[in-house]
């Protein structure tokens, strides 16, 4: 079983997504000819994708010159998370901070962290959840006992 994980914005769907940063685009169109889609176009705004031809294969990822295109958010298994978050642990460890899971994403994902949650208390790793809906967070401690 694996989960979503969007290290950036969390007022996105729960799926990948493409970023595109203008500053960075040169203009080859490297990555709209890797495009088997034909998803991207470059406009006077910069480069648009076509969320509805696009398949997030990553090819135009891969072969911007620039760096221009990210994938952004990332599906983890339970283990693929938590080796994740020990490659951090020296961090915790010198700082007293720990993980932080923020916005409606993890409430959605409430069964990822009953599996999640108490291992990351067995590292002795810090967790906490910045939501912003009371009766939420209320449910979470209540399910969880990790606050």
């Amino acid at each position: 079983m694996t989960w979503q994980i969007c290290l950036y914005q969390t007022s996105l769907p729960m799926s990948t997504w493409h970023r595109t940063l203008v500053r960075r685009c040169i203009g080859v169109r490297e990555c709209i000819k890797a495009c088997g889609e034909h998803a991207l176009s470059l406009t006077e705004n910069g480069m648009l994708i076509d969320k509805e031809k696009c398949t997030k294969c990553g090819d135009c990822i891969l072969a911007c010159p620039s760096g221009a295109i990210e994938l952004i958010g990332k599906w983890y298994s339970k283990d693929e998370l938590l080796e994740e978050v020990a490659k951090d642990t020296p961090f915790y460890n010198t700082s007293g901070g720990g993980v932080t899971f923020g916005g409606s994403k993890p409430m959605a994902q409430m069964d990822f962290l009953k599996e999640v949650l108490p291992e990351l208390k067995r590292g002795d790793i810090h967790i906490a959840n910045r939501y912003v809906r009371k009766r939420t967070m209320e449910e979470f401690r209540r399910n969880y006992q990790v606050c």
